[in-house]
C-alpha cells in the first residue's frame, strides 16, 4: 500500500496503525514532539520527519534518532548517560557497537546506542530514557544533515501531530521554518 505523505487522512491512517492504543499514541507522539523541539532548537536545518507506510522516523544530522514501528519503538541513546536500570529491563532491547561501544552504532555519533522498547505502555520507559535521548540528539545535531532527510521529510506529518497534540511544532528551516 502506497501512502500519500501530503494527505492528512493518509498520515492519520499510518499513525493510527503504529500505536496499540490512544494512551500509547499520545505519550509516544509527545516524546517525538519533545525530540523535534530539541533538534530544531539545536540545529533547525539538520532534522526531518520521515513517514512511511510502516514507520515514522525522526532523523537528526546524519542518523535516525527515533522511530516508531507497529510493535516497538526504536530509540537512540547516549552510552555515557544510559540509565543503568535499563540493562536489566526485559521491556527493552539494547544494542551497542559490538567491537567498541564507545565508537557507537553510528560512527558519526560516538557512544550512540539503540534501545528498542517492546512495552505496549511505553510511558515509564520513555520517561527513564529522555535525558540520555536528549544527549544523543545534541550529539547527532553536530553532524551534517543526511541528504535523504530533506527529501524524505513529511511536513504534513508534523501538521497532523501538532494538531493531534494541540501544541506548536516547528518545520525544518529548509521548509521555510514555519511554525504550526
Amino acid at each position: 500500500m502506497a501512502i500519500d505523505r501530503d494527505n492528512q487522512g493518509s498520515v492519520a491512517e499510518v499513525i493510527q496503525s503504529l500505536f496499540p492504543d490512544d494512551a500509547a499514541q499520545r505519550c509516544s507522539l509527545n516524546f517525538l514532539a519533545d525530540s523535534i523541539a530539541i533538534a530544531d532548537a539545536l540545529s533547525p536545518d539538520r532534522w526531518g520527519l520521515t513517514l512511511s507506510k510502516d514507520f515514522l522516523r525522526l532523523n537528526v544530522g546524519k542518523i535516525e534518532v527515533l522511530a516508531f514501528f507497529s510493535n516497538f519503538i526504536h530509540c537512540l541513546l547516549d552510552l555515557d548517560t544510559l540509565p543503568e536500570e535499563l540493562r536489566e529491563d526485559d521491556r527493552v532491547g539494547l544494542k551497542e557497537n559490538e567491537n567498541d561501544p564507545r565508537l557507537g552504532v553510528y560512527k558519526s555519533v560516538p557512544c550512540s546506542m539503540v534501545c528498542d522498547i517492546f512495552d505496549e505502555e511505553p510511558e515509564e520507559i520513555l520517561d527513564i530514557i529522555k535525558g540520555s535521548h536528549r544527549i544523543l540528539i545534541e550529539n547527532a545535531a553536530r553532524t551534517g544533515r543526511n541528504p535523504m532527510t530533506k527529501r524524505g521529510h513529511s511536513p504534513t506529518a508534523i501538521d497532523y501531530i501538532a494538531s493531534y497534540l494541540g501544541r506548536d511544532l516547528p518545520q525544518p528551516d529548509y521548509c521555510g521554518g514555519e511554525r504550526y
